[in-house]
């Protein structure tokens, strides 16, 4: 039986399966400009005049304004009222992003993307400090990413046509139709955030140094994922292929985001976490590496699949290890604004990588980017269970 308790139990957690559901739902719909971005660039390069430097900049916009109010979050998150928070974030979001329909100048749609970006930003923070406030965070945290990757293949199958029969306009409805659709259940969330100034097993310390180098490697990882993801359906039809093509691929392969996703607790308990983080890297380097040279549709499916599973396996991981390294809940808000600004930073470096040496240098600047951000937090993790502190291989 559904419950939606909106209020604590005696563990300082919400068990309602009703308030775990509708704060992943806000949580993605906040994120969807992401999700989206390799379409929203395609329809940007196709339907407009502007330079790819500047969609690399577009691309960065809305990414931008969710990594500056997911960084604030941690400030502001635990004292507003949730319900009216994410409302307003919304309003704007759904705003911004019909006004987007109709702007053909660069500067005022570079505007309206980080505007939208900020009223993502804060449905996003609240809808993630909700999931970490649940009993079953670590469950909430795969579940998320899962219906992300789910909706990401829903949306490569049907975009490219919406494009094609109405423009830019038509994706930029479909994004303002899906913050309606969030804005509609905002009365089902909590009203108030978990104190966690203070949790069942005593006060809460200060944020472990060792939580601050693993939000840096997150960094660069995620630079390194946004850049690619910006211009991955570029690189496809770069190699021949035609966009419904591409559409199709990227589609397909997103289903292997959920197996990532929904995998990431069972490959923590059977290898542990920084093997775990080991293989992460070498099956990012591995398919980035496959995008080299001229590519075939097989190829390119392959790559995509490998990208989406490994990116889709290191979110949750990183989640859930930082909500459990840091228990007053700060640090799994700092990852999702390390995330944004790295997707912020990643696809206008590469837009300016690829105006002067094309997507081959993507591909390499991405690999090595990625790498050594993977390095750097299983290096970090390790030194961390050295020491005895045995949240590695908690069972949620």
């Amino acid at each position: 039986m559904s419950e939606n308790k909106t209020t604590p139990n005696s563990n300082g957690e919400f068990t309602g399966w009703v308030v775990m559901a509708i704060s992943i739902w806000i949580t993605v719909v906040g994120v969807t400009a992401l999700l989206i971005l390799p379409i929203i660039v395609g329809g940007l390069s196709d339907n407009t005049n502007f330079s790819d430097s500047q969609i690399g900049y577009l691309a960065s916009a809305d990414m931008a304004g969710m990594g500056l109010v997911s960084t604030l979050s941690i400030f502001w998150v635990r004292k507003v009222n949730w319900r009216v928070a994410v409302s307003l974030g919304l309003i704007v979001l759904i705003a911004a992003n019909i006004l987007s329909a109709s702007v053909t100048d660069f500067y005022s749609m570079l505007a309206l993307r980080f505007v939208a970006g900020l009223g993502g930003g804060l449905a996003l923070s609240i809808g993630l400090a909700c999931q970490s406030d649940c009993a079953l965070a670590d469950k909430a945290f795969s579940y998320f990413v899962a219906l992300e990757f789910f909706l990401t293949s829903i949306g490569f199958l049907l975009l490219p046509d919406l494009l094609k029969e109405f423009g830019l306009a038509g994706l930029m409805y479909v994004l303002a139709g899906m913050g309606l659709s969030a804005l509609l259940f905002c009365g089902l969330m909590p009203s108030r955030g978990i104190d966690k100034s203070v949790v069942a097993g005593g006060a809460v310390g200060k944020v472990p140094l060792q939580g601050i180098w693993v939000l840096l490697g997150c960094l660069f990882f995620f630079t390194s994922q946004g850049g690619l993801w910006a211009f991955i359906e570029r690189i496809g039809v770069n190699s021949g292929m035609d966009s419904g093509e591409v559409g199709n691929i990227l589609a397909i392969s997103s289903y292997s985001g959920l197996v990532g996703a929904l995998g990431a607790v069972w490959l923590r308990e059977k290898l542990g976490l920084v093997f775990t983080f080991l293989l992460l890297g070498a099956g990012e380097l591995l398919c980035m590496l496959m995008l080299l040279g001229d590519i075939e549709a097989g190829l390119y499916l392959a790559s995509l699949i490998l990208f989406q599973f490994f990116w889709a396996l290191a979110i949750p991981l990183m989640m859930s290890t930082l909500n459990q390294m840091d228990r007053s809940g700060r640090l799994v808000l700092l990852v999702l604004a390390i995330a944004k600004i790295g997707y912020a930073i990643g696809p206008a470096l590469m837009g300016q990588i690829v105006n002067e040496s094309g997507f081959a240098s993507v591909v390499l600047s991405s690999a090595a980017i990625c790498v050594f951000g993977v390095m750097v937090i299983a290096g970090i993790l390790r030194r961390y269970e050295e020491k005895n502190i045995r949240f590695a291989n908690a069972v949620p």
